[in-house]
């Protein structure tokens, strides 16, 4: 990526000498960087072993712990496109200096809030960590000193930019900045997602908040109704997974995830979605990696969503119940109790149309005058199967 950002910095410098201003280079900085970096899934985190007939607590796992350790000891690097917010803004914020542009990383105990701001509490907001990055003779992030020195805990990293309109927020985790950026969302929306006023940060950082422009949702909804032309309401669902296929080379898992949702939420009529999907979030780790896999339940449908890099050779989209156990259940395994108890459900859903093949076979067989020892096999292996469900039913409940 180090080719790429030196690309991005001279292009500011010419939007500079063709008169655009400080504001300008910094949302053009926040576009272009937007489309390159992809949120690290690797600091995602797993649960420790559970047992779901106990509801035993749940526990962040030890390779987690241990690997969001070693990611944010590690220096910032523009060598990689995997950041997470605190890569992210150490590497805005050293392109803006480099441009000249007052910019500052801004370390916060929760994403929304401000430096100097009054919680609901009462209290007066101060922050953990404001200091300067830029760049080295090498190219390599250096940091400044921390103005900070409260010892707070530190839950989120963003930018902050002093410009002659005001002080601006830059931050891609907000408003699902990095999936509006890659689906060019971006050029039909009058607010730039991830960059505004820091009176605004607090609305725009909720997540309840976030908004998709209206001329994005009737240019896409147009494609959905010719997509469905002649099919069920039901392939409004296969039409996100489809829309996802188109840009998941640039999609991280977050993105991927967030792209769904958005989609299902905002570019889907209410009236199309019969029931809601359910996710069921499968995770493979160890203490240097981890990826993230998610199963969505809608209908009689499962369907997969992935990041555009990963172990699993099976595409995005319809995914059936045979597929998730030979293929996915080999190396991830559910993230959370309730994910256990999805995945329980899908297995007990299979075997269920196991037995229903049996009978069918068995009455097949009848029909046909099979032999005694035969049919009694099939009633046999049928007994076996339901018994395997009633084990099943029990652990969840």
């Amino acid at each position: 990526m180090e080719n790429e950002i030196k690309q991005i910095i001279q292009e500011a410098r010419n939007l500079r000498d063709n008169g655009r201003s400080d504001k300008k280079i910094a949302e053009f900085v926040h576009i272009e960087l937007g489309k390159l970096i992809v949120y690290d899934s690797n600091y995602r985190f797993g649960f420790e072993e559970y047992d779901i007939s106990k509801n035993s607590e749940e526990q962040k796992s030890m390779a987690s712990k241990i690997r969001q350790e070693k990611i944010l000891s590690k220096k910032s690097s523009i060598k990689s496109r995997k950041q997470i917010c605190k890569g992210m803004a150490e590497i805005y914020t050293a392109i803006l200096v480099e441009l000249g542009i007052d910019a500052k990383v801004v370390a916060v105990q929760s994403t929304e809030e401000v430096e100097g701001e009054i919680r609901e509490d009462g209290s007066v907001i101060d922050v953990p960590g404001i200091y300067r990055t830029s760049f080295n003779t090498d190219f390599e992030i250096k940091m400044g000193e921390n103005e900070k020195n409260n010892n707070s805990n530190i839950g989120h990293y963003y930018s902050i930019i002093k410009l002659d309109e005001g002080e601006f927020i830059q931050d891609f985790v907000t408003e699902k900045a990095l999936v509006m950026i890659k689906i060019d969302e971006i050029q039909t929306n009058e607010n730039i997602p991830g960059f505004h006023r820091k009176e605004e940060h607090r609305e725009r950082s909720n997540k309840q908040n976030d908004k998709i422009s209206e001329t994005y949702v009737e240019k896409i909804r147009e494609e959905l109704f010719e997509y469905i032309q002649g099919k069920d309401d039901s392939n409004a669902f296969d039409f996100i997974f489809e829309k996802l296929k188109e840009y998941i080379k640039e999609f991280g898992y977050e993105e991927a995830k967030d792209f769904v949702v958005m989609y299902a939420k905002e570019i889907i009529p209410k009236e199309m979605i019969s029931e809601v999907p359910i996710p069921i979030t499968l995770i493979k780790e160890d203490e240097e990696n981890c990826e993230v896999l998610c199963i969505y339940r809608y209908g009689e449908k499962n369907y997969l969503l992935r990041g555009g890099q990963s172990t699993i050779d099976l595409p995005i989209g319809e995914v059936s119940n045979d597929e998730i156990q030979k293929n996915i259940l080999q190396e991830f395994k559910p993230r959370k109790p309730n994910d256990e108890k999805k995945i329980r459900s899908l297995q007990i859903e299979k075997k269920e149309n196991e037995i229903i093949s049996i009978e069918s076979t068995v009455r097949n067989a009848i029909s046909q005058g099979t032999s005694k020892e035969a049919v009694d096999q099939m009633d046999k292996a049928e007994q076996s199967i339901r018994s395997s469900i009633g084990n099943y039913t029990s652990e969840i409940n």
